[in-house]
C-alpha cells in the first residue's frame, strides 16, 4: 500500500478551468488531489506525522499572510503542462521554509536542482495545442492563497489530513 504525504496550496479559482484536463491527463486529480501549487512533495510518511510536526507546520503557516497571485502563463516541462503563478516568490519561500525545517524531505525527493512552483494541468507531451487553445482565452485567473493542506495518499487516494490557514493565531 502506497502511503505518502504532500503539502499543497489549493487553488479553487483554477479548478473549473483545469478540471477536465487534469481528469484526463493528471493521475493525481482522479485520486483526489485538487488544483494546487505544491509546497513540498514528498513530505513525511503519514505514520510519522505526530502532533509536534503538525504544531510546527501550523506555526510556519500562521506566519504567512494570505496573498494574491495570478495564473496567466501556460508553460511546460518535458511531459508536463502547467500554469505558472505570478508572483512566484511567496511559493518559493514556503517551499524553502518547509524544506529547511525538515531537510530530510527535499522537494521532489531532491531529483531537481531548481524547483519551479506551478499548477499542473497535464502530464503529457500530446494535445498541448488543445490545452493552450482552451486555457489561453480564460487567462489570467486571479487567485488568493489562503491556506496550505497536508494531503495523505493511502491506497491510491489522496485526502486532506489537516488544513493550515495562513495568518491564523496558534495557541
Amino acid at each position: 500500500m502506497t502511503r505518502e504525504s504532500a503539502l499543497v496550496v489549493p487553488v479553487p479559482e483554477a479548478e473549473p478551468l483545469v478540471k477536465d484536463f487534469r481528469a484526463r491527463f493528471d493521475p493525481a486529480a482522479p485520486a483526489g488531489l485538487p488544483a494546487h501549487v505544491t509546497v513540498l512533495y514528498p513530505f513525511i510518511a503519514p505514520e510519522a506525522l505526530d502532533e509536534p510536526i503538525l504544531a510546527a507546520l501550523a506555526a510556519i503557516f500562521a506566519g504567512v499572510t494570505p496573498f494574491d497571485f495570478v495564473l496567466s502563463t501556460i508553460s511546460q516541462f518535458p511531459d508536463l503542462v502547467f500554469l505558472a503563478p505570478d508572483p512566484v516568490e511567496r511559493f518559493s519561500r514556503l517551499t524553502a521554509a518547509i524544506a529547511t525545517r525538515w531537510p530530510e524531505t527535499p522537494p521532489y525527493g531532491g531529483i531537481y536542482s531548481d524547483v519551479t512552483p506551478h499548477l499542473t494541468v497535464a502530464h503529457t507531451s500530446h494535445g498541448i495545442e488543445e490545452i493552450r487553445k482552451t486555457l489561453e482565452p480564460a487567462l489570467p485567473i486571479a487567485c488568493t492563497a489562503r491556506q496550505a493542506w497536508l494531503m495523505i495518499m493511502r491506497a491510491g487516494s489522496w485526502s486532506v489530513r489537516r488544513r493550515f490557514p495562513f495568518g491564523a493565531t496558534t495557541p
